[in-house]
Parts: structure tokens; C-alpha cells; sequence
């Protein structure tokens, strides 16, 4: 074999040799690379969570609560954070958030961004949610209720005979609790609206209210008519600015005489408010009239009155649209219907 090939057999080519060179570098280079993206996919995120954008935020106080991709996800999550401490049943008459509650726009991380529903949870699912709700919320309740009038011995010569309206009577004792909450915790309740709404079974056509004890009549309270029967106003009707009506409005001129509904002492005497220039006659047996809008005052608390005395006149003081007497009868806080009984 000459010299030049053995040369060319134990080295190669020229031609050869730059071969294997550079494709040792290309191998080279593209395990490099490969290795590189290897250990970027296991240290990093996507791209794509790692990004910014525009997005709203739900904050508290000036700190985030969580986020979302608009603001209409943002206030859906907000009502359904309420709508988790609405209890069935009742009326809202006040929710909000504690603290200031905001939402934002602000840039946001596409893998923080929930949706409605993660939004909820994530406020919710926790020992402490991360907002608080307060509202008041009320129900209204009733209660049935019935009785029967017994008559003791001699009761002929009974001075309460011929004022009861029945020998038994059944209607309902109307109420609303009133709830103050926070979240799902009461920090508060009272009683609102108290209506005793009776009707007699059999009418006899006497009225009165009649008290026992031990099942037997031991007294009767009798009304009459304050003022003429000239009703602007029933009991019940319903009110946009006070609600349920509380009483009976009957109107007359300013300056009319306004009697008592029966005896009894002046409990109280009083003007401002809703109610204006008001008094109010305990008749005894937790019983009380109201006369409520007066012009002038002609009586003083502690004084006793006889049915039919002159305790003031008609006017239009305290929240009214006009001249008339408001007049209530109470048993027992719980309004009644005075025309059930004049």
C-alpha cells in the first residue's frame, strides 16, 4: 500500500475530518438546547399564568380579597357572598359589608383571575371568611288565638253586662322579629309591629273589652268615639312612608274637641316626632289610648279623666297631610282595631 493511503486509511480525508468536526458541534448544540428547555419547563410556569393583564380586584379596607376577569364577575361574587347569610323566609331591610368594600381595576395574573364560583369559595371556605355581612332582617310571625267568656253568679246585677261583644272570640296575635346579624351570627333581636286582631264568634252587638280571672268576667273597659266616625284612614291600611297603619285617622276641622275614649289617668303628654302633639290614657288592665296630631292640649300627665271629658282638640302636628285625630287603642303594647270597639 502506497504512503497516501495509509495516510488517508488511519486519518481520513480532509473532507471527512471537517464532517465529523462539525457535526460533533451541532450534536453538541442541540443537546444543550434540549437540556435547557428540560430544566426551564421544571423550574418555570407557562408563559402564559405568569402574564399580566387587565382585571378587577375585590378589596377591603384598600387590601385584595381576590380577583377576577371583569367587574361584573367581581359584583356576582359579592351578591353571592350575601346571598349565603339570607335566611329563608325573611325580608331584608338592610345588608352590607363591614369595612370598605371596593372593586377595582387593576393589573392582574391570569392564574390568580377565579371565577365566580372559586371567588366564593375563597372568600368563604375558611374558619374566619374573609368578609363580614351585616344585615337586619325581619320575619313576620302569627299566632292563633281564642277564648271564652264565662259569666259568674249574679251576673244580672253585673255592671259589665250588655258591654261584651260575645261569649267567645278567635283571631291572631301578629308580630315581626326583627334579626341584626353578622353573617350568620345574631348580635341582636327585638319585636316590631305587634297587631291582636280579634273577632267575636257570636256578636251580641254590645262592644267592650272584657278581662277574667280564674275564667270569670271581673271587669269590662267600654269606649266611645273621641271624635265623629269620619274615617280617612283605616286600620291596617298600608302606608309607603310608616308601613302598617297602627290606628284609625278620622277627620275634622282643626280646633275640634277630642274626648276621652273612656276613664283612666293622662299617662302621658307629649309633642315632636311622627306622632306631633300626642296623649295617651291608661284605662287600666294594660290598656291605653293614643290621640295622636293635636292642636291644643287641655290635660296634663297624672290627671284622671272621665269618658267623654274634653282632653284637647284636632290639629295637624308631627308627620300628617292634614287635619284629623289618630287614635289607637293598646292592649297590652299589641294594637287593636278601634273600630272593633266604638
Amino acid at each position: 500500500m502506497s504512503l497516501l493511503n495509509k495516510i488517508r486509511t488511519r486519518f481520513g480525508s480532509a473532507r471527512d475530518r471537517c464532517w465529523r468536526k462539525n457535526n460533533s458541534r451541532a450534536l453538541t448544540g442541540a443537546l444543550a438546547l434540549a437540556l435547557l428547555l428540560l430544566f426551564s419547563s421544571m423550574a418555570c410556569k407557562p408563559v402564559e399564568a405568569t402574564c399580566s393583564t387587565g382585571g378587577y380586584e375585590i378589596l377591603q379596607n384598600g387590601v385584595r380579597i381576590v380577583a377576577t376577569r371583569t367587574s361584573e364577575d367581581a359584583e356576582a361574587v359579592l351578591e353571592a357572598v350575601k346571598q349565603q347569610y339570607r335566611l329563608e323566609g325573611a325580608r331584608i331591610l338592610e345588608m352590607k359589608f363591614l369595612g370598605r368594600v371596593t372593586v377595582e381595576p387593576a393589573r392582574v395574573r391570569l392564574d390568580d383571575m377565579k371565577n365566580v364560583e372559586e371567588g366564593v369559595r375563597h372568600i368563604l371556605n375558611r374558619k374566619t371568611p374573609l368578609l363580614t355581612v351585616w344585615s337586619r332582617q325581619l320575619y313576620s310571625r302569627m299566632r292563633d288565638v281564642c277564648g271564652r267568656t264565662e259569666y259568674p253568679e249574679g251576673f244580672l246585677t253585673f255592671e259589665a253586662q250588655g258591654k261584651i261583644r260575645s261569649e267567645s272570640y278567635s283571631g291572631a296575635r301578629e308580630y315581626d322579629i326583627v334579626l341584626t346579624m353578622e353573617n350568620a351570627r345574631v348580635t341582636g333581636r327585638g319585636l316590631s309591629n305587634k297587631k291582636l286582631v280579634l273577632t267575636a264568634d257570636v256578636p251580641n252587638g254590645a262592644k267592650g273589652l272584657p278581662f277574667t280571672e280564674d275564667g270569670l268576667v271581673c271587669r269590662t273597659i267600654e269606649f266611645i268615639a273621641p271624635v265623629g266616625l269620619n274615617i280617612t284612614c283605616a286600620y291596617g291600611e298600608g302606608r309607603s312612608a310608616t308601613g302598617y297603619h297602627m290606628g284609625v285617622d278620622l277627620y275634622h276641622l282643626a280646633g275640634t274637641p277630642i274626648a276621652a275614649a273612656a276613664d283612666g289617668i293622662v299617662s302621658q303628654v307629649s309633642g315632636g316626632g311622627s306622632y306631633g302633639n300626642l296623649i295617651v290614657i291608661d284605662h287600666g288592665c294594660n290598656v291605653q289610648t293614643y290621640y295622636a296630631h293635636c292642636q291644643s292640649v287641655s290635660v296634663v300627665a297624672g290627671q284622671r279623666v272621665q269618658a267623654g271629658e274634653w282632653i284637647g282638640t284636632v290639629g295637624s302636628t308631627g308627620r300628617t297631610t292634614g287635619t284629623h285625630l289618630h287614635f289607637e287603642i293598646r292592649l297590652g303594647g299589641a294594637t287593636l282595631d278601634p273600630m272593633d270597639y266604638l
